[in-house]
C-alpha cells in the first residue's frame, strides 16, 4: 500500500522539502486571492447501455498507434471506450484488455486541494489517511491482506482531484476479495488517532472531525468517476461499478470551483534557507481543461520548456550558460484555471543571473513564439510519444480517468493528436501570449540570499 509521489533527488533535505511545500502553498494562496462567487448548475443524465462491444485483445490496436501518430495521413488515435452513468451521477469508463489477466480500477473524486476552504492541507490529509484504517480492519491488516492477494492499493491527492486506485489479478477469487477490501477502505475509513498523530501532533480531535466531514461531502457517488481497464467484460465492469457506488453515500454534485485571477504585477517571495543551491519557481495562471486554446498552449510550452534537452529554457540556461542541471516549464490545466510554472535550481552565486535569463527567455517567447522548425520538432515529439502512454493498462486507465473527471468527449484522444498537428507557429504564439502575460508572475526563491529579478 503506497501513495503516489514524485521522485525527489537526494540533494533535497527533508527540511528543504517542507519549506518548498510551504512556498507552493503561499503561491496557490496568492494566485487565488480574488475568488468570484459561483453556483452549481450541474445536471445529470443516464446512459443505459454501452456504445458497442470491444475486442478482447488491444495489443494489435496499440502496436499500430505509433505508426498512425507518425504518419499524419493515417487516422488519429482511438480507443474502444465504453461508458455508463448511474442515476446518482457516478460515471464509468471502461476498456476491455485481456492480454494480461489483471484489472486496474481508479476512482476519481472532486476532492483535491482546491476544496480545502479554510484549512489548507485538509484534502491531502484526508486522502492520505484513507487506507490507514477502516471500521473493521487496522492499517496493518489492510496492508497485509492486499499483499497476500497480490494487489496494490494507492492514493493520490492533486490540486483538483482525490484518487484511489486498485490493481489486482482478474481471477474471481483475487478480484472479489481485493474489491471487497477496496470498497471497505474507501467507504468506511476510521481516521485512527495513531495515524492522525503521525501527521498532526496537535488538535487531533478537531482534525479527525473535519477529515470525516470532508470525506462525507466529497467522496460520494454523485462526485465519482470510475475508470476500469483489464481482463473482464463490460457486464462485469458494470457490476463492479455498481458495487462501489452502492457502498458510497449518494451525496450531491459539488459547486464549480470559483474562477481566480492572475497577479496584477510580478511579486517575489524569498524564503531564507542555508542551502548550496537556490531553488527558483516562476508561476502564473494557465487555463482550464475545456479551453480550446489548451492544446496549442501545450505545444508552445513544449518548445519553451517542456521538451527537455531541446527546449529554449534548457538551451539558454543550461547549455549556453551552464547555470542549471535541470530547468523546465509546465502548463497545467484543471477544472478551473491551472498553473503555468518555470522551475530550476542553480548555485547561489548564479541565482540572480539564472532568474533574469528565465524571465527574459519567457518574455521573448511571449512576444515572438516558436520558430517553424522548433514547432515541427515539438509536434513530432508530442505525437510520437503520446502512444507510449497508452501501451499499458495503467496508461489507458489514466486517460480514461481524466476524460471522465473533466467530462471530455469519447473521441478526445483523436482530437488531441489532431489539434497538435494543426497547431501553427502563429497559433502557438497567439495562444501563449493570450494566456501567459509578461510582468504578472509570482516568483518564489529558496536559498540563503534573495536573487534580484528583472
Amino acid at each position: 500500500m503506497k501513495s503516489h509521489s514524485p521522485t525527489i533527488e537526494r540533494r533535497f533535505s527533508r527540511k528543504a522539502l517542507n519549506i518548498m511545500t510551504i512556498s507552493v502553498a503561499i503561491a496557490i494562496f496568492l494566485l487565488s486571492r480574488t475568488y468570484t462567487d459561483s453556483v452549481s448548475t450541474t445536471t445529470s443524465s443516464t446512459d443505459k447501455s454501452p456504445q458497442e462491444n470491444t475486442s478482447a485483445n488491444l495489443r494489435p490496436h496499440l502496436l499500430d498507434i505509433k505508426t498512425q501518430a507518425l504518419n499524419t495521413a493515417q487516422p488519429p488515435i482511438t480507443l474502444p471506450i465504453q461508458t455508463w452513468r448511474h442515476d446518482t451521477g457516478a460515471q464509468l469508463l471502461f476498456v476491455e484488455s485481456s492480454e494480461i489477466p489483471m484489472l486496474n480500477i481508479e476512482l476519481i473524486f472532486d476532492a483535491g486541494s482546491a476544496r480545502d476552504t479554510d484549512l489548507p492541507g485538509l484534502a491531502r490529509m484526508t486522502n492520505n489517511l484513507i487506507g490507514e484504517g477502516s471500521t473493521q480492519h487496522s492499517v496493518e491488516e489492510i496492508a497485509q491482506t492486499f499483499e497476500s492477494l497480490g494487489s496494490e492499493f494507492n492514493t493520490a491527492s492533486e490540486r483538483d482531484m482525490g484518487v484511489l486506485s486498485l490493481k489486482t489479478l482478474a481471477s474471481d477469487a483475487n478480484l472479489q476479495a481485493s474489491l471487497n477490501l477496496f470498497i471497505e477502505v474507501l467507504s468506511q475509513p476510521s481516521f485512527p488517532e495513531a495515524a492522525l498523530t503521525r501527521v498532526k501532533s496537535s488538535a487531533v480531535g478537531y482534525w479527525q472531525q473535519r477529515l470525516a466531514q470532508f470525506h462525507r461531502t466529497h467522496y460520494t457517488a454523485a462526485n465519482a468517476t470510475i475508470a476500469i481497464v483489464g481482463a473482464i467484460n463490460w457486464n462485469r465492469a458494470k457490476e463492479i461499478a455498481e458495487k462501489i457506488i452502492a457502498a458510497l453515500p449518494a451525496g450531491s454534485p459539488l459547486p464549480p470551483l470559483p474562477s481566480i485571477t492572475e497577479p496584477a504585477s510580478t511579486e517575489h517571495i524569498h524564503i531564507e534557507f542555508p542551502s548550496q543551491q537556490t531553488h527558483i519557481r516562476i508561476a502564473t495562471l494557465s487555463t482550464n481543461r475545456h479551453d480550446k486554446r489548451l492544446i496549442p498552449l501545450i505545444v508552445a510550452n513544449e518548445v519553451l520548456g517542456g521538451g527537455g534537452f531541446t527546449s529554449q529554457l534548457n538551451k539558454v540556461i543550461r547549455q549556453d550558460k551552464g547555470l542549471a542541471y535541470s530547468v523546465y516549464s509546465y502548463a497545467g490545466a484543471m477544472q478551473s484555471e491551472g498553473v503555468f510554472v518555470i522551475d530550476l535550481q542553480t548555485q547561489n552565486d548564479s541565482a540572480a543571473q539564472a532568474l533574469k535569463l528565465a524571465e527574459k527567455t519567457l518574455a521573448t517567447f511571449i512576444e515572438k513564439g516558436p520558430s517553424a522548425q522548433d514547432l515541427e520538432k515539438a509536434t513530432k515529439h508530442l505525437v510520437a510519444s503520446f502512444p507510449l502512454g497508452l501501451s499499458t493498462n495503467n496508461g489507458i486507465l489514466r486517460q480514461l480517468a481524466n476524460m471522465g473527471f473533466y467530462h471530455l468527449p469519447k473521441n478526445y484522444l483523436e482530437l488531441y493528436t489532431k489539434q497538435i498537428l494543426d497547431t501553427t507557429p502563429q497559433t502557438a504564439q497567439r495562444v501563449f501570449s493570450d494566456i501567459i502575460h509578461p510582468g504578472k508572475h509570482l516568483i518564489i526563491t529558496l536559498g540563503p540570499t534573495p536573487p534580484e529579478s528583472t
